[in-house]
């Protein structure tokens, strides 16, 4: 038979390995939360941004991913049918593709240190600049790729984008 002072020492081990398990889930809590609030242009511009496109276009669903690599780029994946969704089918007769990549432009009603606004920029994979070699951080992450600013594109002046993307 255990004495109580084993049976004490036994619970205060449980209690501190509870303990530890909780301030794990805490600290794994805060850090997705902070993902999430610096992130928020995914969920605040590529959402709505997406379901126009969608509903535009007719696709049947929609994918967002990212971000990803030094730019924090994004990927946006419209599936065409649902047989492309439920499969993983990704060529660019059944999903079509935009990868977007968050930028920061001047605020000139703001004279301060925070004169910075969020604005999107889009990638365009139909040009390859060559500036960085494939096996560097530049080409890893895409930067061989310029960006174009999408802030004053139209709705159809992106799918025309797209559709240059996905040709």
């Amino acid at each position: 038979m255990e004495t109580l002072k084993e049976i004490i020492v036994a619970q205060n081990e449980l209690q501190t390995k509870a303990d530890k398990k909780k301030a794990m889930g805490i600290k794994y809590r805060e850090a997705c939360e902070k993902i999430e609030k610096q992130a928020f242009w995914m969920r605040a511009i590529l959402e709505p941004l997406a379901k126009l496109i969608q509903e535009k276009r007719g696709y049947y669903s929609y994918e967002i991913s990212g971000p990803f690599g030094l730019g924090a780029r994004a990927s946006m994946k419209f599936f065409v049918t649902k047989e492309a969704e439920e499969m993983g089918i990704t060529d660019n007769t059944e999903c079509h593709r935009l990868e977007v990549e968050p930028t920061s432009k001047e605020d000139p009603t703001k004279q301060n240190k925070y004169n910075h606004r969020m604005s999107l920029s889009l990638v365009d994979y139909t040009i390859n600049t060559g500036q960085y070699s494939s096996g560097s951080l530049g080409g890893w992450n895409g930067f061989n790729f310029p960006v174009v600013d999408a802030e004053d594109m139209t709705l159809d002046d992106i799918l025309e984008f797209m559709d240059k993307q996905n040709a």
